[in-house]
């Protein structure tokens, strides 16, 4: 829902009408209320003896109540409109825990261009103008403007791959003769982030070209191992998330983003997909029913130490896998294979009571740190989702739900310790490309193998036989 009119310092999709290096002095922003001097009241209260009961009730009004710009709870901040919390941003962005919510989820009001533009210009107002020189009012002002960006490019490096923040960045620098060694630094550091995220984006990529069709029990026959390789890929295709990608496939749902800005998170769900097509092609490719049945049992394994090192992604692609119809059918396979690690994998990671399995496992892991973990995604994604939708909301008197916004941020700081967690495993080249550039089957292909393995029986299988193979012809 669009904030109503005044509540946002640029309309969605709007550019600032001048130079991002000469940024316009924003409108009046109403001043959050601040808790009371205990020296001005007891000045104040000596100028006016006259008044007692009045002094005393004064005396009682919490500080924190706030006002129409602004609410307080028992002295936490719970909504404001946006003017205000970016006035809260540049005047007290010493607190951690706001910043990192406010800039995340800011974004659903105010693009990040907008947002960087309407600080700067904000900070600038609030320039010393009884110095003498020039140089001592940017000092003024100009140092908290660079801490915020220290702490924006470390936090939400991916905002700067938009060219209309990086013009207003360049403002800053040109006039920062006094801080050029801290700008240099901030730079630098964004600027080899920007390059990793490039080069690994650029060799999935070049994966996508692959084809590779060497059998994995022929590389490596050892569950674990297999096991250890995932959880090598998973954790670096989780560290390249930015949790701004979650509000911002949001606001692509929602045909609010005119930038496309969420292709890691897009690549690591794709991955989840082409883990379990991968596993059910393998089993597929296996030419004699004990080589299926091996190959099933093996997956079957490295499901089960998955589970053991928390590499709950993997868990699931593989149990997915496994459970594909094409590969669920295979009788004569699954007749050769014994099922009970298999059920009690999916007793343990299965939807009932909304994963409720699952999130105990999760809790547990969670509550013993630091360790490794890797959660299952796509349910993560979902949760994320619902409390984004609660966050985009605003309320009845245009304020915007930062109680929300913090628990969000809660969720996806919790996201950045697990994928910033350092892995134990040492990657394997020969055996990480397999895996990432094996052969998959598409959905057809893996129905047709399924039904050569196993001719179809029942009418329904016979009929979708005659579909997949017109589809192939």
């Amino acid at each position: 829902m669009p904030p109503p009119g005044g509540q946002v310092l640029h309309e969605r999709g709007s550019s600032p009408e001048v130079s991002p290096t000469e940024p316009e002095p924003p409108a009046p922003i109403a001043t959050a209320p601040l808790p009371a001097d205990p020296a001005l009241q007891k000045t104040a209260a000596e100028g006016n003896a006259s008044e007692p009961e009045k002094q005393e009730e004064e005396k009682k009004v919490d500080p924190c109540a706030g006002t129409s710009e602004v609410d307080y709870r028992e002295g936490r901040l719970v909504s404001g409109t946006v003017q205000v919390l970016v006035q809260l941003l540049v005047e007290d962005s010493l607190d951690d825990s706001f910043f990192f919510a406010f800039i995340l989820c800011a974004r659903l009001f105010v693009k990040p261009h907008d947002l960087l533009g309407d600080v700067i210009s904000l900070g600038e107002s609030l320039a010393d103008n009884t110095l003498p020189s020039n140089k001592e009012r940017l000092a003024s002002w100009l140092p908290r403007i660079i801490e915020l960006l220290r702490r924006w490019t470390q936090q939400f490096p991916y905002d700067f791959r938009d060219d209309r923040v990086m013009a207003y960045v360049r403002g800053v620098t040109h006039r920062c003769v006094l801080l050029e060694a801290d700008v240099s630094d901030i730079l630098q550091r964004l600027l080899d982030r920007l390059q990793r995220l490039e080069k690994h984006e650029e060799r999935l990529r070049r994966l996508a070209l692959e084809n590779v069709t060497v059998d994995v029990l022929e590389v490596c026959g050892e569950s674990q191992v297999l096991a250890e390789q995932l959880t090598v890929l998973e954790m670096e295709r989780l560290s390249f998330i930015g949790s701004e990608e979650f509000v911002q496939a949001f606001l692509q749902d929602h045909q609010r983003l005119d930038t496309k800005c969420t292709n890691n998170l897009e690549n690591y769900v794709a991955w989840f997909d082409r883990l379990s097509y991968f596993v059910a092609t393998h089993i597929s490719q296996q030419t004699k029913s004990k080589g299926r049945a091996k190959a099933l049992h093996l997956w079957i394994e490295v499901a089960r130490h998955c589970l053991q090192i928390n590499n709950f992604n993997s868990l699931m692609a593989i149990l997915a896998g496994v459970n594909l119809p094409p590969i669920a059918r295979l009788k004569k396979t699954w007749s050769r294979v014994d099922r009970q690690e298999l059920v009690i994998l999916e007793a343990a990671m299965g939807p009932s009571s909304q994963f409720s399995g699952y999130r105990s496992l999760l809790q547990d892991a969670v509550q013993s740190p630091p360790q490794l973990l890797v959660p299952f995604f796509s349910l993560f994604v979902k949760d994320a989702y619902f409390l984004i939708e609660e966050c985009s909301q605003q309320l009845p008197n245009g304020h915007i739900r930062f109680e929300s916004f913090e628990k969000l941020s809660n969720q996806l700081l919790q996201f950045t310790r697990w994928k910033t967690t350092e892995c134990p495993y040492h990657r394997i080249d020969s055996l990480a490309f397999l895996m990432e550039a094996g052969c998959v089957f598409s959905e057809t292909e893996l129905y047709l193998a399924s039904f050569e393995i196993e001719p179809p029986e029942i009418e329904h299988e016979i009929e979708s036989y005659k579909i997949y193979k017109s589809r192939m012809s």
